[in-house]
């Protein structure tokens, strides 16, 4: 097969990837303008390792711009996914885009904490909570979280809409406290509250 340098028969421009940083659990649209000049454009192929193997994929295209989508990724956080187009005319002339790479974000999150009182008395039971979500979705139910107080972690437990923990103090004065989410893939959060 002979290549024909990018700026002959076949050449491509504006390479774009949406979501521009994408993480584990988006849909990936990749796409690229083809020109030509002397022919036409038989196919383009995306070629990609977003599935641990180097492999060909058929695009689809609007007019001169052609696309792939990477469905429901489910790639782990950190992969480097390595890609490119590859284009074949008429006259039977193959050209190809630079391999380019993009990596897999982590999911975001949000977070708050806080408590069912802010003023608690020695050994009254106080239900600390933390809602943690990925944003713009709604509330991850099984992360680990944790209510951490005086260096301790204590494991907080989902239920409906939020993680809680039951705490007593056991002496007077004001308490802090910080909330620990933590997911594979998702961005991790700390979040902290007082109560006296």
């Amino acid at each position: 097969i002979f290549l024909i340098h990018l700026k002959n028969l076949n050449s491509h421009s504006n390479i774009v990837i949406s979501p521009s940083s994408p993480d584990a659990n988006d849909n990936i649209t990749i796409n690229s303008t083809w020109t030509i000049s002397g022919s036409t454009i038989d196919r383009v192929l995306f070629e990609s390792n977003h599935t641990g193997t180097l492999t060909n994929y058929s695009t689809s295209n609007v007019s001169t711009v052609y696309n792939y989508t990477i469905r429901g990724t489910g790639l782990s956080t950190g992969t480097v996914v390595s890609y490119r187009f590859i284009a074949n005319n008429t006259n039977s002339t193959r050209n190809m885009t630079p391999a380019r790479t993009f990596s897999v974000s982590l999911i975001s999150t949000n977070i708050s904490a806080s408590q069912t009182s802010n003023v608690v008395n020695p050994n009254q039971n106080n239900t600390l909570w933390c809602d943690y979500a990925e944003a713009g979705v709604g509330d991850i139910t099984d992360a680990t979280v944790y209510a951490e107080i005086d260096s301790a972690n204590n494991t907080m437990s989902y239920s409906t809409n939020r993680y809680e923990y039951n705490y007593s103090n056991s002496a007077t004065g004001s308490k802090a406290w910080t909330c620990i989410a933590n997911k594979t893939n998702f961005a991790s959060k700390r979040s902290q509250a007082s109560f006296a």
